[in-house]
């Protein structure tokens, strides 16, 4: 990748394994930004607020990513940071769903009297119900 790391020379050479990679990785970044849409419906404005400029900033910093890496001359050091930022925006908005389902699923868990495997009744016993 374009001098990554620091003394590698400048020429794309594109290898099986980096074509493969980039084809199962763009139909993934595409799902999470699909999802951090879909899923942002929800009761108040918080949620649906900060899964849309997820969404966005998500979708922004994978944009200019890859313009980077396309070798855009204004972008193609940069490229690298808008990849991680846009990783770390991703992982973090799904970190938090994971988070905002398991302690919404354990609150209903609690309020129904169900028990999870050590018989507490906080303990959640699976995010979706049965």
């Amino acid at each position: 990748m374009s001098g990554y790391p620091l003394g590698t020379p400048d020429a794309l050479d594109y290898a099986t394994l980096g074509a493969l990679h980039d084809g199962f990785s763009l139909p993934a970044f595409l799902g999470l930004a699909l999802a951090q849409v879909v899923l942002a419906r929800g009761r108040g404005w918080r949620w649906p607020t900060y899964s849309l400029l997820s969404a966005t900033t998500f979708v922004v910093f994978f944009l200019l990513a890859g313009q980077g890496f396309s070798q855009a001359e204004s972008l193609v050091d940069m490229a690298g940071l808008f990849q991680r930022l846009s990783v770390i925006v991703g992982w973090t908005w799904t970190v938090v769903l994971a988070v905002r389902l398991l302690t919404r699923r354990a609150a209903g868990c609690a309020t129904l009297g169900l028990r999870g495997w050590s018989g507490h009744e906080s303990e959640s016993v699976g995010v979706f119900p049965h």
